[in-house]
């Protein structure tokens, strides 16, 4: 009988060699998998902090809008209003008076 467990232990130490040798390939790939794993939540962190900074860019955006309508409309008003005086009687009446103040500053 001793041939038989002499083969069996045999074969048990090669099985265990093969298990071994298997344990340390899934040890791999799991590290493998763990550095994977790490880069795709470090990629997924920088996504979101990029949606975020998107999210608030637009934000800014549409209050640069805003702001920029209302100075536009500022700006007409205040156009309207200089073309206002510029057709007033006054201004037309005062017109020579300015044109010699001109003439007189230019003179200096």
């Amino acid at each position: 009988m001793q041939p038989q467990s002499d083969e069996l232990l045999s074969d048990l130490k090669c099985e265990s060699a093969m298990l071994l040798e298997h344990l340390y390939w899934v040890q791999g790939e799991m590290e493998e998998n763990k550095d994977l794993y790490l880069e795709v939540k470090e990629r997924s962190l920088t996504i979101s902090e990029i949606e975020k900074k998107i999210s608030e860019i637009k934000k800014e955006n549409m209050q640069l809008k805003k702001t920029l309508s209302q100075a536009n409309r500022e700006l007409s008003r205040a156009k309207a209003k200089i073309e206002q005086i510029r057709k007033s009687t006054s201004w037309r009446l005062t017109g020579p008076i300015r044109v010699i103040k001109r003439f007189l500053s230019r003179q200096q």
